[in-house]
């Protein structure tokens, strides 16, 4: 299930940059884990191959540990334009995770060709 969702998610990401990358995010992270902790911030649309995060629930999930709200932080960050202090959220998470987001960032600042 979490593999069909992930897909989902990154196909109703697809055309735009940062939105992609939040989903890069969500669907890494945590060896994978934390889109299954997302679930009930989660609108799956297997119908139309698609699934969408509500960010404000995300975001403000009581169930999520420090280090889970800070990727969900930054991913939200992304795929909204919240702003956020991007150090912050980068402390303390391992490298692997780290890794991820910096990716995320760097896949979020590309431009499309027309």
């Amino acid at each position: 299930m979490t593999t069909t969702l992930a897909y989902r998610l990154q196909n109703a990401a697809k055309g735009t940059y940062p939105t992609e990358a939040a989903a890069v995010i969500i669907t890494r992270a945590l060896n994978g884990r934390l889109i299954t902790k997302l679930a009930p911030a989660i609108d799956d649309q297997p119908t139309e191959d698609m699934a969408f995060i509500n960010w404000n629930i995300a975001v403000c999930d009581g169930l999520l540990s420090g280090g889970e709200r800070r990727l969900v932080a930054i991913a939200a960050s992304l795929a909204t334009r919240r702003q956020i202090n991007l150090a912050e959220d980068l402390t303390g998470l391992d490298d692997t995770n780290a890794s991820i987001v910096l990716d995320a960032l760097a896949h979020a600042l590309r431009t499309r060709r027309r």
